[in-house]
């Protein structure tokens, strides 16, 4: 039987009374009556508690893996921020979610529609409003899961099948295959597409964190953001994206870490990068800089190779040179050719989702000095939003706006778990946090790209549409620059401390998610 020190009983109790301390004042904030929603708030709060006691005998007497220890935080606070924002309460849910039921119809070998998607009549006729969260909202969409199935007749509905690549949503559509097959109500079977989603992206990231050879903290503190657990546990495509995002960068520096590459990992990179690719192109297609982390050394030795060579036989060396350099020239006239018959164009074409006028790509070049002004002034007047929307402080469609008093403790959480042992920080060399940096700087700024040319007016001041979740992906390269950093430095002892605070922090963060409703 292992003994625990009297000192580390007090600091357990110190962090359940603490947590107790939350919930309570949490509680006194309900308001009368909604009996579902008041049951819920005891289950979370028994939830946080149990989650108190895991976490203290994982650090302190077991000494768990960092694997299991998301396994156990991962699947607990994802289902709690998954009661509290519900189906159609992360942005865009609604068309993502049409489409995996568009792909569950394949399945069962239903009627099929591109434009106006079938559906089981309880599901279509689910009444649930995704900008009204609020004590009501919760309160009858938990009552829902009581209900009896309904019909099931197929009905056409005004939703219709977007035209991204089908293969991110067939986890979901399993989901919702099996609710149907089951029988289940409207709320069960799209909740269960919810969870396959969650199912994958929950084993995609503890695959990583097995995988990555240092830095497994970095992954850990990533995966429990509360954004991060929002956009997982849904239909969106983040799910996805964020998931082979983390996976990429754990097998880059698997790869790099080992003197012989196993081609399972090289593979497995390759697919990871290409899904991100193919699924959001223009946003991320900066991570096929990843190969060179990856393969650096192997890079670099063909570098020396080829340079030997060319130096010892100057007539190929000028051969190349000159094909290089004829290359080169073609590809300059054919970039010019193709910008003047650009800045031709209109600088400003019609926005289909609210009818104002919008930049087109002949603007930014007829105007480059008044398109650097404004993505310099979006990311300077925006910054601090991305920053709090990032780590949960606008949750749902935005329109649940924490305090940033409940965001402090988590961003803190995740820094102090992004420090170095003291014994790997080397690992990290200066290249590596090069392309790191590169990485991030492309990708932010094909991200406000993209916004800029999609969803911009020319009245706006600053680059609208860019939201801090489509910085979840980059987070785990933005935080291996403060990991590599060797003046920063926490201890395991710290970390394990930090382990056991998990659930105070989040209980703090949840009381104030919660009082917004």
């Amino acid at each position: 039987m292992v003994k625990i020190e009297k000192n580390k009983v007090a600091e357990l109790a110190v962090i359940i009374v603490i947590t107790l301390l939350f919930l309570i004042y949490g509680k006194t904030t309900l308001n009368d009556g909604f009996y579902g929603f008041r049951k819920l708030y005891l289950i979370i709060s028994v939830a946080l508690i149990v989650l108190c006691l895991v976490n203290f005998f994982a650090t302190e007497v077991k000494k768990i893996s960092i694997v299991k220890l998301y396994l156990i935080n991962g699947i607990i606070l994802g289902i709690i921020i998954n009661m509290l924002i519900p189906v159609f309460s992360v942005p865009d849910e609604p068309v993502h979610l049409a489409t995996a039921y568009n792909i569950s119809n394949k399945i069962l070998g239903k009627e099929v529609a591109y434009d106006g998607i079938y559906m089981r009549k309880c599901d279509a006729e689910l009444q649930l409003e995704p900008l009204g969260v609020n004590e009501t909202y919760l309160d009858e969409y938990l009552s829902y899961f009581h209900e009896p199935t309904g019909n099931t007749e197929m009905v056409k509905t005004a939703y219709t099948q977007l035209t991204l690549p089908l293969f991110q949503y067939v986890i979901p559509a399993c989901g919702i295959t099996v609710g149907r097959l089951l029988g289940l109500n409207a709320v069960w079977t799209l909740e269960l597409g919810r969870i396959f989603n969650y199912i994958m992206f929950v084993i995609i990231v503890a695959l990583s964190i097995k995988t990555i050879p240092y830095g497994k903290n970095i992954i850990l503190a990533v995966a429990i953001i509360p954004t991060m657990f929002q956009q997982a546990f849904s239909y969106n495509y983040d799910c996805i994206i964020n998931a082979f995002a983390i996976l990429s960068v754990a097998l880059a520096l698997k790869l790099k870490a080992e003197e012989k590459k196993k081609i399972k990992y090289i593979i497995a990179l390759l697919i990871s990068i290409m899904v991100m690719v193919v699924v959001k192109s223009h946003a991320y297609m900066a991570f096929v800089l990843l190969l060179f982390v990856a393969f650096d050394k192997e890079v670099k030795n063909s570098f020396i190779k080829l340079k030997e060579k060319l130096k010892n036989n100057r007539i190929i060396a000028l051969i190349i040179g000159a094909i290089l350099l004829a290359v080169c020239v073609v590809i300059v006239y054919f970039v010019i050719n193709k910008i003047m018959l650009i800045k031709k164009e209109p600088v400003t074409h019609v926005l289909s989702y609210c009818g104002e006028d919008g930049y087109t790509l002949s603007y930014a070049i007829n105007y480059p000095i008044d398109t650097a002004i404004l993505y310099f002034r979006t990311l300077f007047e925006q910054s601090t939003f991305y920053m709090i929307s990032l780590f949960g402080g606008h949750m749902g469609w935005l329109n649940l706006t924490v305090s940033y008093f409940a965001i402090l403790p988590i961003i803190v959480m995740v820094l102090l778990l992004s420090c170095n042992e003291g014994n790997e920080a080397s690992l990290i060399k200066k290249k590596d946090r090069v392309l790191f940096s590169i990485i991030c700087v492309v990708s932010i700024l094909f991200i406000c790209t993209g916004m800029f040319f999609s969803w911009t007016a020319t009245s706006f001041l600053v680059i609208d549409g860019v939201q801090g979740r489509y910085l979840l992906p980059i987070m785990t390269m933005f935080l291996f620059l403060i990991y590599s950093s060797k003046g920063i430095i926490v201890t395991n002892s710290l970390k394990e401390k930090i382990y056991r605070f998990i659930p105070v922090i989040y209980a703090f963060y949840l009381v104030n998610l919660i009082m917004i409703y």
